[in-house]
C-alpha cells in the first residue's frame, strides 16, 4: 500500500466475545466523522466468505479461492478451537492490507483481533513498517486489549449460537481455551516489539458507548486528530482503565 507520512494503527484484542468487531466499527465511524481515511482488517472477513461458499464476484476471489482448502482443513481440526494457524492468519493479513493499496493511503488502520498470538505479533510489526507506520518509542502503533469477564464472553456466544449465529458450546469452550493460551505472554511480547500495550475495562454492565469513550480517553489526545502528533507512544507500556 501507498504510504502517508503520519498512518497510525489501531490493535483490538481480547477474547471471543469481547466485543472487538462492534468496538472496530464504532471507532472507524469516529474516525471518519473526524475527517480521517480509515481502513479495518479482519480475518473473520476472508474466513467467512469461504464458510459461506462466497467465493466469487469480487477483488479477492483469486486469493480467496487459493486459500479456501487450507482454510477448511484447519477450522475443522478442534486442536486449533477455530482459530487459523499463525502462518495462514499473516497470509491473509498481508494480503489485506495490500488491498489497501487500491485506495488513498489511509491515515488510521484497525485491526480487529489481529495479532492475539506472540507469532504474530512479529508478522504484524512487519507489515504495520511495510504499511508506514512507525513502530517502538515514538511510535503510532497502539494494542488495545478489551478486558471482560470470561463467563460474560461464553453468554455472549452461547446466545450466538443459540441463534444459529456461531458455533456450539464445544466449539465456543475450545475457543476460548485456544485464546487464552496466548494471552499471558503477550503482555511482554507487545511492547518489546514496539507496540503500545493498552487495556481498556471492558465490564459487563458498561453500554456499547461507554466502552468506545474509554478506548478513545486511553488513546493519546492526538490518535484521532487529521494533523496526528508526531510522536504518540511515550513508551508507557500499559494504561489500565476499569472503572
Amino acid at each position: 500500500m501507498s504510504r502517508g507520512p503520519n498512518v497510525r494503527a489501531l490493535i483490538l484484542n481480547g477474547q471471543c466475545g469481547s466485543g472487538k468487531s462492534t468496538q472496530a466499527c464504532r471507532l472507524r465511524a469516529h474516525a471518519e466523522r473526524l475527517g480521517l481515511g480509515v481502513a479495518t482488517v479482519a480475518v473473520d472477513d476472508a474466513v467467512e466468505r469461504i464458510t459461506n461458499g462466497n467465493t466469487t464476484d469480487h477483488p479477492w476471489d483469486e486469493f480467496i479461492s487459493s486459500i479456501a482448502p487450507q482454510v477448511l482443513e484447519e477450522l475443522c481440526d478442534e486442536c486449533r478451537g477455530g482459530f487459523l494457524s499463525d502462518d495462514l492468519t499473516g497470509r491473509i493479513v498481508s494480503y489485506l492490507v495490500g488491498q489497501i493499496s487500491e485506495t488513498p493511503s489511509p491515515d488510521l488502520l484497525i485491526f480487529d483481533g489481529f495479532p492475539h498470538t506472540s507469532a504474530q505479533v512479529k508478522t504484524a510489526t512487519k507489515i504495520l513498517a511495510d504499511a508506514g507506520v512507525r513502530i517502538g518509542i515514538g511510535g503510532n502503533a497502539f494494542f488495545v486489549r478489551l478486558q471482560i469477564k470470561p463467563e460474560t464472553c461464553a453468554s455472549r456466544l452461547v446466545r450466538r449460537a443459540d441463534s444459529g449465529a456461531g458455533p456450539d458450546f464445544m466449539a465456543i469452550k475450545r475457543r476460548m481455551r485456544a485464546y487464552d493460551e496466548h494471552q499471558y505472554s503477550l503482555r511482554t511480547v507487545v511492547p518489546d516489539a514496539g507496540l503500545c500495550f493498552l487495556q481498556v475495562g471492558a465490564i459487563d454492565h458498561a453500554e456499547e458507548d461507554v466502552v468506545t469513550k474509554r478506548i478513545i480517553s486511553t488513546l493519546p489526545d492526538m490518535f484521532f486528530c487529521t494533523s496526528v502528533a508526531r510522536h504518540l507512544n511515550t513508551g508507557v507500556a500499559t494504561t489500565a482503565v476499569t472503572s
